[in-house]
């Protein structure tokens, strides 16, 4: 990632990158004053022997180290406990071993935080009760304060935490389908002891977060047992039973010595596969302000107390888990009185008016080759089913596919995006195609529903049969669609049609997909329907019906397969669509993506079905 990037990001967010001075004693649960919000950004490329530099510096190396020629721990480098580890072998990757350990600064006393990171590993087979160690404050498992991230063995990130009673306490965000390639995030506020675990995955368009609240962590005298001033990565300091070290790369760790809202963190997360921002937009906002009339000045005179100077001295060591230890030097300040101009301003009572501008959201300008990095290979279906699969997969993300209207069942109608506000769309409900119409006064007489001016999709018949809402999905797709009709007769019925009525187009049957091959076959500007293979083979499974022909994206792989219940494609889906029996399915909620390694691919897995109960928590209360 480009430092320069997340130096804008986090300005323009309007987060300051100094000092925060406005906690509280550091018994409780706040953290001490003066503690710089902007901890770190480490990507690796910085470093010499056991020193990683802090690539939040414009110049890393040369800012980490002060006037004697020390690195001064003031600037948060990471410090290698383990010298025989190579964890910059592979610039621009801080690479781990199982037994590599780094030390984030001296110390780490921040109650408040948030780390963002992505990461690279494939060791997630075998070992199932054993955890993978991200990050620690505490210097085993058996340490009684202090909290552990990582990665369980269903790869899953959790976040550990010692409570008031010396309780290990496991929080997991279970819902989340991990790849070899992550970004995750962690999140912890001082002030309402929430910590948040979020799976930021921009190429599938999709945040998975956790909420959790931390319990108990207080004793009567305030101590916070959750709390401990060190932070590893890596590992615990002291190798612990029932768990390991971490084994792959951390590619980009950012630290923030404080909470940090949602939009915030996903802009970081997104910055990781990005290469700029796309222009920005800004709003004129006009306000009134009282104008200067006047100033004097004092040429000389002290503006205040504070710091004059600085001078590097050795603060101390810290202890390695191999090798010699490590000397830590810090920068002391020397404080006296400062000295400067003095002004004084006099505003009087004419006003002016100032107009400002408001900057509005902006478009990250996504690099797909970082992109294709956390790119799945196979798609597996949430239900018990093993019919027909086909899957159209693209080589890069599909903005305008594969999208989802608000529903409003109650008042029969779907809401589009407004900036497809007049653009051709292929709409789905229950997974069937629909073709749309129009209206005359308050009848619809074409198709089976018709666009509103205010982008609502509208149909004639109830959105909600048997209390059931429908689900939909539709793409944005330049082309006409044909309408035919169909009447079956023959073994293999036959639709004479035009060349240029089915080329580039995807067939449907009463809004069934039909697919090409094996549904039906076309030669010489005629449609061969098999009728065999609609309806299971039943002989006569349609007399007649509506021929769709609808155009299609330009896909690079189409796959189709059968008897399965998973779909793989070697080199991996960056965007899809997909359809199972002829019906569109839709990602996360009908199908899910995983690696290759999941477990989903394990046999004896329970499928997911909406009316299968595993426990209900009647025996004992629980409703």
């Amino acid at each position: 990632m480009n430092r320069d990037l997340l130096v804008k990001i986090i300005t323009g967010n309007g987060l300051q990158t100094g000092t925060a001075g406005f906690f509280g004693n550091t018994s409780g649960s706040r953290q001490k004053e003066g503690l710089p919000l902007f901890v770190g950004y480490y990507d690796f490329n910085s470093y010499s022997g056991s020193y990683t530099f802090n690539s939040k510096y414009s110049n890393p190396s040369g800012e980490s180290i002060d006037s004697n020629g020390k690195v001064s721990a003031d600037t948060y480098p990471l410090y290698s406990l383990c010298d025989s580890s190579q964890i910059n072998k592979v610039s621009g990757s801080g690479y781990f071993d199982n037994a590599s350990i780094l030390q984030v600064g001296k110390e780490f006393p921040y109650r408040g935080w948030s780390f963002v990171f992505d990461y690279q590993t494939e060791d997630f087979t075998g070992d199932y009760g054993v955890g993978r160690t991200l990050f620690s404050s505490m210097d085993s498992s058996s340490s009684t304060s202090g909290f552990n991230i990582g990665l369980n063995g269903a790869h899953k990130p959790y976040f550990e935490y010692v409570n008031s009673g010396n309780q290990l306490k496991t929080f997991t965000l279970s819902e989340v389908e991990l790849g070899k390639n992550n970004i995750l995030s962690f999140r912890r506020s001082a002030e309402s002891n929430i910590v948040e675990i979020i799976h930021h995955d921009p190429l599938y368009d999709k945040n998975t977060t956790g909420t959790f609240v931390l319990g108990d962590i207080l004793d009567s005298d305030g101590k916070d047992y959750s709390y401990s001033d060190n932070l590893y990565i890596g590992d615990f300091y002291t190798p612990s039973a029932g768990y390991t070290g971490f084994t792959g790369y951390i590619n980009n760790l950012f630290v923030w010595g404080d909470f940090l809202g949602e939009k915030v963190t996903d802009n970081i997360a997104e910055s990781f596969v990005s290469s700029g921002f796309s222009p920005k937009r800004f709003e004129a906002v006009t306000s009134t302000r009282n104008i200067i009339t006047g100033a004097t000045v004092t040429t000389t005179g002290v503006t205040g107390q504070g710091i004059t100077g600085y001078r590097s001295i050795l603060s101390g060591t810290t202890s390695v888990r191999c090798g010699p230890d490590l000397e830590i030097y810090a920068q002391s300040g020397l404080t006296g009185d400062k000295t400067g101009a003095v002004f004084s301003f006099v505003t009087g009572t004419e006003t002016v008016e100032i107009t400002s501008y408001v900057e509005k959201p902006t478009t990250f300008l996504h690099d797909q080759s970082l992109l294709n990095k956390f790119k799945r290979n196979k798609i597996i279906q949430r239900a018990d089913s093993s019919d027909v699969f086909e899957v159209y997969n693209f080589t890069s993300k599909q903005n305008s596919l594969n999208i989802e209207a608000t529903s409003y069942a109650g008042a029969g109608y779907f809401q589009i995006k407004n900036e497809h506000t007049g653009k051709a769309l292929n709409f789905y409900a229950n997974g069937l195609y629909k073709d749309s119409g129009y209206i005359s006064g308050k009848t619809l007489v074409s198709g089976e529903y018709h666009v509103s001016g205010n982008n609502k999709i509208v149909f004639e018949n109830d959105l909600s049969p048997s209390g059931i809402d429908y689900s939909n999905v539709y793409d944005v797709i330049t082309g006409e669609t044909y309408i035919s009709g169909y009447t079956s007769g023959l073994s293999a019925d036959q639709v004479d049609v035009g060349t240029t009525l089915y080329s580039g187009k995807d067939v449907y049957l009463d809004g069934q997909k039909l697919i090409s091959g094996y549904n039906y076959g076309q030669s010489d500007g005629v449609i061969y329907i098999y009728r065999a293979q609609l309806n299971n083979g039943d002989s006569d499974p349609r007399p007649s019906g509506s021929l769709a022909f609808v155009p299609r994206a330009s896909y690079a792989q189409r796959i189709f397969t059968s008897g399965t219940q998973s779909v793989n494609a070697n080199d991996g889906f960056v965007a899809e669509q997909v359809w199972l029996n002829g019906q569109r399915q839709m990602r996360h909620r009908d199908y899910v993506l995983a690696s290759e390694n999941s477990l989903l691919n394990e046999s004896g897995i329970v499928k997911y079905s909406s009316n299968q109960i595993l426990f209900d928590g009647s025996d004992i209360g629980y409703l």
